[in-house]
């Protein structure tokens, strides 16, 4: 059976079904790969990975899937975008991006939860009291599992 890897040939090997699937996951998930792909790791995007098999008549059958490859964390940026002094309140913007699908953004102000939602937006707010030093934290994971947590220290 012949591999490749976005139109790049790889190997020519022989598996069974379970180890193709077995091969099939270790080339994507570089964690190590298994032999004969320890020298395979896929960076961040999109590739498509492809089998081919001849039978003994000669017959050939192509078999491929697209896979995503996604090392990389959301990234959570904090910009302070109204201060209401006679109020005595402060909002913060929060934008959350990732290359790919955001799953779950988290929202907390002074370690309580404001905000826990499978996002359908890439902004936020939160609100604060401006007379009283805040810790706004934002907890992000994307379809790939990736998380990060960034807080921001809202000044008096």
């Amino acid at each position: 059976m012949r591999y490749s890897v976005n139109g790049l040939i790889i190997g020519l090997v022989l598996f069974t079904s379970v180890e193709i699937a077995t091969a099939q996951t270790g080339m994507i998930g570089c964690d190590p790969p298994p032999p004969p792909f320890e020298n395979l790791c896929l960076g961040d995007n999109s590739h498509t990975v492809t089998t081919e098999g001849v039978d003994p008549n000669g017959g050939v059958k192509q078999t491929s899937i697209s896979v995503i490859v996604d090392h990389s964390a959301p990234t959570v940026q904090f910009e302070p975008i109204a201060v209401a002094r006679r109020i005595k309140q402060q909002t913060i913007g929060i934008s959350v991006t990732d290359t790919s699908a955001l799953s779950r953004v988290v929202v907390l102000i002074n370690d309580v939860v404001v905000i826990d939602v499978a996002p359908d937006a890439p902004h936020y707010a939160a609100t604060v009291k401006a007379s009283v030093r805040a810790r706004l934290a934002v907890a992000a994971t994307d379809s790939a599992g990736n998380t990060v947590t960034n807080v921001f220290v809202v000044p008096r």
